[in-house]
């Protein structure tokens, strides 16, 4: 009986809570710049302006316990839509191991998302020159997690190594996303 009870019990035990993907750094999606930085100056951050006024950079501010290279936000018609942490492994040859803890620190937030390992020959995962591989463009490694908002779009959280084998996090809501880029292919249209 008690086999029968821990079996029924199981699948239920195994659902995961699935956390949506709707903020960064506790900020929700599409709030305003002015709310954005108020919040992360309360929080101890120090706001970096840049030339182009929809992003800024905060500095000061840890992430998942751990000091960033660097946090940004971005906006759209004064909407959050996308926040950015690159975070550095300190000794190249664990930055894979290092990608693998903030990628099973994620799947433990919002399940398993989807990964994604390519490498261009000769390079291939379990050849050891897999950090020669990502620093020359020759390879991909990442996973990405999307959750359906209200407005029937994707937002996504996106992780990778880059080619300077630092941790890059892409937080995004894809509905504005979308008016982004449209705004975007709309000021490039203008140079024709």
């Amino acid at each position: 009986m008690k086999k029968l009870i821990i079996l029924l019990l199981l699948p239920i035990c195994s659902l995961a809570q699935v956390k949506p993907i709707d903020k960064f750094l506790g900020i929700p999606f599409r709030s305003s710049q002015s709310f954005t930085k108020s919040e992360l100056t309360t929080r101890g951050g120090t706001i970096v302006e840049v030339a182009d006024s929809t992003v800024f950079g905060v500095i000061g501010i840890k992430f998942a316990e751990r000091t960033p290279d660097l946090i940004s936000f971005n906006f759209q018609d004064d909407k959050f839509f996308q926040g950015v942490v690159v975070l550095d492994p300190e000794l190249e040859g664990k930055t894979l191991e290092y990608y693998i803890t903030v990628r099973n620190e994620l799947t433990s937030v919002y399940g398993k998302g989807k990964w994604i390992n390519n490498f261009q020959s000769p390079y291939r995962i379990g050849d050891g020159y897999e950090l020669t591989a990502l620093r020359l463009g020759k390879g991909t490694v990442g996973a990405m997690w999307t959750f359906r908002n209200v407005e029937g779009f994707d937002n996504w959280v996106s992780l990778e190594v880059t080619p300077e084998l630092k941790v890059k996090l892409v937080y995004t809501d894809g509905s504005i996303l979308q008016d982004a880029l449209k705004a975007q292919a709309k000021t490039k249209s203008k140079d024709y």
